[in-house]
C-alpha cells in the first residue's frame, strides 16, 4: 500500500487507516487498557501513535528514549504493535530487498571479541589483507552481478593507519558511485 493512496483519520478511540485494498480499524485505546504495561508506556505508546499516524511523523526523542528503556515483555509486545500500525500505515505490507555484495578486506584484528569466530591475529598464519585493487574489483563485480548495496566489513589490523576506512570508502565510491 503506497502512501499516496492512504490516507489516516485519528478519531479516538479508533486509528481508521484508508487505502486501496479497502481500511483497516486499529483499536488504540482498547489495546492500551487491556494491556499490563505501565501508565507511562501507555501514555508514550499513544502519543508515539498519534505522531505517527495522525500526519506529524515523528515521535518525541524523550518518548522514543522512554519506550527504548522497556524491559516488560508486554509493553516491548504492544510497542512492537503500535510500531507495527505506524509501519503499515506509511508503507503498507510490500516486501522489498538488496541485493547485496559483502566485502571483508581483512580478518586481521587486534580485538579478541567474545563472539567473533571471524578475526586472526596480525601473525596469525589464516590472517588476509585484501589490496585495494581487489576491494575495488570485487566491488564492481558485484555490481556488474545486480549488486545495489556494497556491505565492507574488517577487523581492526594492528599498526592500522587512521585513514584506512575512509580510503577504502573512496576508492568505491570513486570506482562505484551509483
Amino acid at each position: 500500500m503506497s502512501t499516496d493512496h492512504v490516507s489516516v483519520c485519528v478519531t479516538q478511540p479508533y486509528v481508521i487507516i484508508f487505502g486501496f485494498r479497502g481500511f483497516r480499524v486499529v483499536m488504540i485505546d482498547r489495546i492500551l487498557r487491556h494491556s499490563s504495561a505501565s501508565p507511562g508506556v501507555q501514555a508514550a505508546i499513544s502519543r508515539a501513535l498519534d505522531a505517527g499516524l495522525g500526519g506529524s511523523k515523528r515521535m518525541t526523542v524523550d518518548d522514543a528514549t522512554f519506550l527504548l528503556s522497556a524491559r516488560k515483555s508486554s509493553e516491548i509486545h504492544l510497542i512492537g504493535a503500535a510500531a507495527d500500525a505506524v509501519r503499515s500505515s506509511r508503507c503498507g505490507d510490500g516486501v522489498g530487498f538488496v541485493i547485496n555484495r559483502n566485502i571483508n578486506f581483512t580478518n586481521s584484528c587486534v580485538k579478541r571479541c567474545g563472539f567473533c569466530a571471524f578475526s586472526r591475529t596480525g601473525i596469525d598464519s589464516e590472517a588476509y589483507f585484501l589490496p585495494m585493487d581487489e576491494i575495488v574489483r570485487r566491488a564492481r563485480e558485484g555490481v556488474s552481478l545486480g549488486a545495489t548495496e556494497i556491505c565492507v566489513q574488517a577487523g581492526l589490523p594492528p599498526n592500522m593507519h587512521p585513514d584506512l576506512y575512509t580510503d577504502v570508502a573512496s576508492a568505491l565510491k570513486e570506482a562505484v558511485p551509483e
